[in-house]
């Protein structure tokens, strides 16, 4: 019983939050990133389906109820593991029928059932936190690591894995919660319109890949003691991925309940 214990508690410490994409301020911030882009009219009714609860609170559901076997189907959903050096076309046609997760095709699926059924709150739930999935570069990563999972580093020496420093050690180390967070790249990042259509999660879904791939070509290059220097090198690519995923989920949900 205690080796149990003792084993459980091992794999919390060198494995946080495992296969969780952003982790709860990540997911948070890019809710709060989405508030800023909703049409005010999409916001009350999108506010009215979670009942009253703020956008940024309720994307980190999709997570929580990992430990309900009742949402057990949803496990797929979360991420969608492509080898490395995919070309395009090969990309495409693996987003929509992948045999290492459904993240891609889930974002349509979820855009188009919810066009027809707006009032699923658990569906809508399952979509805020999916959508933000689709923007984490670990949760487009390799099949044979888990996505960054069995890769093991340090951060700051800590041992942990590189999945967890993109789903928390980069956001954590800013030392700003979600609302400051978001505010700070309202100011200071900069994107084009986005506007969802049919189609556009891959797209979106190719430019996470394409980072992913940048973060493993970084790593087979550099130590596993990751630190201050690794901060440096990703802080705007992280930035600007946490903004143009909230930009994206506003526009997911502008096209839902915007017509």
């Amino acid at each position: 019983m205690k080796k149990t214990i003792f084993l459980l508690l091992a794999a919390v410490i060198l494995f946080p939050n495992l296969a969780w994409a952003w982790g709860d301020t990540g997911h948070r911030i890019v809710g709060q990133v989405a508030l800023c882009h909703l049409d005010k009219k999409v916001d009350k009714k999108v506010r009215a389906l979670l009942s009253g609860a703020d956008l940024p609170m309720e994307c980190t559901w999709g997570d929580f109820i990992k430990s309900d076997t009742i949402y057990k189907e949803f496990s797929s959903w979360h991420y969608c593991d492509f080898p490395s050096n995919v070309s395009r076309e090969a990309f495409d046609t693996l987003a929509l029928d992948n045999p290492d997760g459904e993240c891609v095709y889930r974002v349509r699926y979820l855009a188009d059932h919810l066009r027809k059924n707006p009032d699923d709150t658990v569906m809508l739930k399952i979509l805020i936190h999916i959508v933000g999935d689709l923007g984490c570069p670990m949760h487009l990563a390799r099949p044979n690591d888990r996505g960054g999972n069995d890769l093991l580093v340090k951060w700051f020496r800590t041992p942990t894995n590189l999945h967890n420093v993109w789903d928390a050690r980069l956001i954590e180390s800013q030392k700003l919660c979600y609302t400051e967070y978001a505010h700070h790249l309202y100011n200071t990042q900069h994107a084009p319109e986005q506007v969802y259509s049919k189609g556009k999660e891959i797209d979106w879904a190719w430019e996470t890949y394409q980072l992913a791939e940048k973060i493993y070509s970084y790593q087979e290059t550099h130590d596993d003691n990751l630190s201050f220097r690794y901060i440096y090198d990703f802080l705007d690519t992280l930035n600007h991925q946490l903004y143009i995923t909230g930009c994206r989920l506003a526009a997911v949900l502008n096209y839902i309940y915007g017509k």
